[in-house]
């Protein structure tokens, strides 16, 4: 295994040891920490037939519509799990696809972590139409404002396709019935619309209300599921066609953005790594140009931001495809700052730049577990209260919870 793989997956490894229970031998600890690498360690949400965590917020990578400031966030138990799935993510990341496909559910079942959707002909078969009210938006100015960082990353302004530009809208909403297996998907009334430059490998996401979240606002609400949900697929078939389209390798990612935050829980995520809430009142201090901040795989903020609802659909992106982007592909570094001092937050993730080396697949490892039988560990998310009175230490500080009840999956 090449040696900067080994390095990402020892931050993954380091990051879930704190979360081992203190009565666990030295040689307990590291056999434990080593399983953790190539497992995962709590019930995942990274995946299309993963169930959702009561109060852990949307269970896909989609976004919802909560602008208030003051909205639901995670209890301090939940905070503690979001930072664990971080350090799932980095392992899924960091590791070959048939290795990051165990963090799938059911444990151990799975050979690939591959999206099984690889072609356009997936929208329609799941009941979506293509979204133009998107682009009339962006004729009248009311799409992202990233024009400004897009010049210091050294890419061309956010100009579209049919202007001479080199950003294509791809927009789309899940309002047709479709039946699979007998069952019937009702529409969602989900909505996606994505911004792609593929010519220098950036992916705007700008709108993701996602249809579990946008079925409950139905009336009688939807609660049957497409299958075709998550952003990081859907924005993945868009920009494969458009590289396509436009000649140019389906590989060169490199900047991934969530722009105009409203998800609650991530809000809540930013206001625990900054210490204060984003808004009208603050945001002036947290300009691109002037107040910007920037975590990397050692940051608590990077691990929150990575597994929060707008951070996860870029990680999924990379792990989901990585027969495209590379077996060993990373998000290298991710940049929180607010667009306006109106209080509109935006998320960067800098891919780093694809390395043919580490496609191979050297991996020093039999294909299962030592016991497949035996338990995982897992924290529970209700039972700990105790444990949560102190902040996680930011950094790669390794500090077990003491009180922490720990249960098998």
């Amino acid at each position: 295994m090449r040696a900067a793989a080994l390095v990402w997956l020892a931050v993954a490894a380091l990051c879930t040891s704190r979360f081992l229970p203190s009565n666990f031998s030295e040689d307990g600890k590291t056999a434990a920490v080593l399983r953790l690498a190539n497992v995962s360690l709590v019930d995942s949400v990274f995946c299309d037939d993963c169930g959702t965590r009561a109060g852990s917020g949307p269970p896909d990578d989609t976004d919802d519509d909560d602008d208030e400031d003051d909205g639901p966030g995670y209890t301090d138990e939940e905070y503690k799990v979001l930072l664990m799935e971080g350090c799932t993510l980095i392992g899924m990341m960091a590791t070959p696809d048939h290795v990051a496909a165990r963090f799938m559910r059911p444990l151990y079942t799975r050979t690939t972590a591959a999206s099984p959707f690889t072609d356009m002909q997936a929208f329609e078969d799941w009941g979506y139409s293509n979204d133009i009210f998107g682009r009339y938006m962006l004729g009248k100015d009311r799409g992202p404002d990233v024009d400004e960082v897009l010049h210091d990353l050294g890419v061309d302004p956010m100009e579209l396709d049919d202007e001479g530009g080199k950003t294509v809208y791809a927009g789309w909403t899940h309002d047709t019935l479709t039946t699979h297996d007998n069952v019937k998907y009702e529409p969602t009334a989900a909505m996606f619309r994505t911004l792609i430059n593929v010519d220098q490998g950036v992916v705007i996401a700008w709108f993701k209300f996602g249809p579990a979240f946008t079925g409950l606002e139905q009336d009688p609400p939807v609660t049957t599921i497409p299958r075709l949900k998550n952003w990081a697929d859907i924005a993945f078939l868009d920009w494969q066609r458009i590289a396509k389209e436009r000649d140019q390798p389906v590989n060169r990612l490199r900047y991934i953005f969530s722009s105009n935050v409203e998800n609650s829980h991530t809000k809540d995520a930013i206001r625990r790594i900054l210490g204060e809430r984003l808004g009208k009142d603050t945001c002036g201090d947290y300009l691109w140009t002037t107040g910007r901040r920037e975590f990397f795989p050692k940051d608590e903020g990077y691990k929150a931001l990575l597994a929060s609802p707008n951070g996860r659909g870029a990680a999924l992106m990379l792990i989901t495809h990585k027969a495209v982007f590379g077996e060993r592909r990373m998000i290298g570094s991710i940049h929180l700052w607010c667009e306006r001092e109106d209080g509109k937050i935006s998320l960067l993730f800098a891919v780093n730049e694809h390395d043919e080396e580490d496609d191979d697949d050297d991996w020093d490892d039999d294909g299962e577990p030592d016991d497949p039988g035996a338990p995982l560990f897992s924290v529970s998310l209700r039972s700990a209260a105790a444990a949560a009175a102190t902040p996680l230490a930011r950094g790669m500080e390794t500090r077990p919870l003491h009180q922490t009840r720990v249960h098998y999956l």
